[in-house]
């Protein structure tokens, strides 16, 4: 369910733009697919956007961005490592197990509700302050059956860039701080710990051995 308005006004030099949305139960997957171009989440999803901004060309627009946004997922998983990529235009996937093409209006199994890929989380959330383009959050959570994360940074839509300082709480084990940092698109994730429990840690946190 999607309601909301877009408006701009236009004057000599750039236009002042303004989009209010609320976007309701719909699936995370496509969605990442779309933005980031990889399945890194699935899940239901609620999103809004209350942002102004200005300027001549939408890059103009992208970095003079203010307001609030949020988005909290529920019943989902994510996939630090191996995400599904999009296909080239015009190219279609193979055929799934039951005989469907992923051409035309295929749907991949994530979002028919099939076995999710990756680590399961029972909700993500966060709320953001927008300033030039910069979505800052100091509230970001995330539940799941093994773990309970919490933290705080931003990503940069301008720059294509996220930092975010998280700590992850498990039964048995003390705190572990972790640090997402890089590429928007394909950030890196650092733990502050040695050897053998470094490895544990990012079995069960689904982060791969290796920078993503």
């Amino acid at each position: 369910r999607l309601t909301g308005e877009l408006s701009a006004q236009a004057q000599q030099r750039q236009a002042q733009v303004r989009i209010s949305l609320a976007a309701k139960d719909f699936a995370l997957s496509p969605f990442m697919l779309g933005w980031v171009g990889k399945e890194y989440a699935t899940g239901k999803a609620d999103m809004f956007l209350d942002l102004v901004g200005a300027g001549a060309t939408d890059q103009e627009v992208t970095r003079t961005l203010e307001g609030l946004a949020g988005f909290k997922v529920l019943d989902g998983s994510y996939v630090l490592s191996g995400a599904q990529e999009r296909q080239p235009q015009g190219q279609r996937r193979p055929p799934s197990a039951t005989g469907q093409s992923g051409g035309g209006q295929g749907v991949s199994p994530s979002v028919q509700g099939a076995t999710k890929p990756g680590t399961p989380f029972r909700t993500a959330e966060a709320r953001f302050r927008v300033r030039r383009g910069v979505f800052q959050t100091d509230d970001f959570r995330l539940d799941a059956p093994t773990v309970q994360t919490v933290g705080k940074g931003s990503f940069s839509l301008p720059e294509e860039s996220i930092t975010m300082s998280l700590t992850a709480s498990m039964s048995g084990l003390p705190d572990v701080p972790i640090r997402v940092h890089g590429r928007l698109r394909d950030p890196e994730v650092d733990i502050s710990a040695g050897g053998l429990i470094n490895n544990t840690i990012k079995e069960i946190l689904g982060i791969p051995l290796k920078p993503i």
